[in-house]
């Protein structure tokens, strides 16, 4: 059936609560004959409003922004109210209102809001992920709350009112203000918190919290970056350079020891002499997991990382048989 409501969205100045010789900006809605206001935390000169357009009149960069503030306003009050028209429940200005701050007629713990999914990602995650994998988490949550603070006045929003735009501006947010001052975040820094922001909406879609994904129309899109390496003469280089800071010899013996097993350094501090293992032929094999993974990984070990593995003091207990003396090795 068509609805026969009256809606309407209207901006007005308050010409009786001067704060500094600034006036607060209100929004005015009105449905059928109900109507209510909402201040907007914005304030401005009487002689920068334009009364009969309910606008700034755009004479500076900063009267532009808030207009376009204002109409961002005005889509969300719109696309709660057609909600709100859809659902056919008894639609009122107040209804309008309460939808648009995130307030609800269901209980607070039956909401579903973003922080809370956050929060409660990672809670669970404590016992999951890796130290350094949850802390890039809780940057992302960081980074979500100083958005929401700014686009929300409840700094949170349901889960049901995220949508392509919000990701959109959240990306904006991301590479316009750094977490560290001067410490800007890259393309792929971005994507990493976006990736990590549509993992959790995922998770919401999976437990039903939220009927439709919003990243499903959206594209992470991660720039490929060609990885130098060292060719022989560089390594060998590093091999045969003369250190007197014992501190500098350890680092090099570690960083050269990885050059010849391929083992990260998480991977590679966490050895110990078990896992150093003789084959049938004699060839001793570096028998481990990756830490970040858990995938097995065997590597043979060759003649020359033998003794820096040793000498770089990873463990004083040398493994099974005897050390292999430094000789010629032939990477892979």
């Amino acid at each position: 059936m068509k609805s026969t409501n009256t809606f309407g969205v209207h901006y007005i100045l308050r010409q009786n609560r001067p704060v500094d010789g600034k006036y607060p900006v209100y929004v005015r809605i009105t449905v059928n004959k109900s109507r209510c206001e909402l201040a907007l935390k914005s304030y401005l000169f009487k002689e920068d409003w334009n009364i009969a357009k309910g606008a700034a009149k755009p004479k500076n960069p900063e009267l532009k922004e808030l207009n376009s503030y204002l109409e961002e306003v005005r889509s969300k009050i719109v696309t709660h109210y057609q909600r709100l028209a859809l659902e056919n429940t008894a639609v009122t200005a107040e209804a309008v209102k309460n939808a648009y701050l995130g307030i609800s007629d269901k209980p607070a713990a039956e909401i579903m809001t973003l922080c809370k999914l956050v929060d409660m990602h990672n809670d669970l995650m404590k016992s999951v992920l890796k130290r350094g994998t949850l802390k890039n988490y809780y940057s992302t949550a960081i980074y979500l709350r100083k958005f929401l603070a700014k686009k929300s006045p409840t700094g949170d929003i349901r889960l049901e009112d995220l949508n392509y735009a919000f990701i959109t501006a959240f990306e904006f947010y991301i590479r316009n203000n750094p977490l560290k001052s001067g410490d800007p975040c890259t393309n792929n820094g971005t994507m990493k918190h976006l990736e990590r922001l549509k993992k959790m909406v995922t998770w919401a879609a999976n437990n039903e919290w939220v009927e439709k994904n919003p990243f499903t129309a959206y594209k992470i899109k991660f720039k490929r970056h060609e990885m130098e390496f060292l060719d022989k003469d560089e390594l060998t280089r590093i091999e045969s350079r003369e250190l007197t800071d014992p501190m500098l010899g350890r680092v090099r013996d570690l960083f050269v020891f990885s050059c010849y097993t391929g083992l990260a350094y998480i991977d590679l501090v966490s050895l110990h002499p078990g896992n150093i293992l003789s084959a049938v032929d004699g060839m001793k094999w570096i028998k481990t997991s990756r830490k970040k993974t858990d995938i097995p990984v065997n590597v043979p070990l060759l003649s020359l990382p033998f003794p820096l593995w040793i000498n770089s003091g990873l463990r004083k207990t040398p493994p099974n048989g005897k050390p292999c003396s430094p000789g010629s090795a032939t990477r892979k």
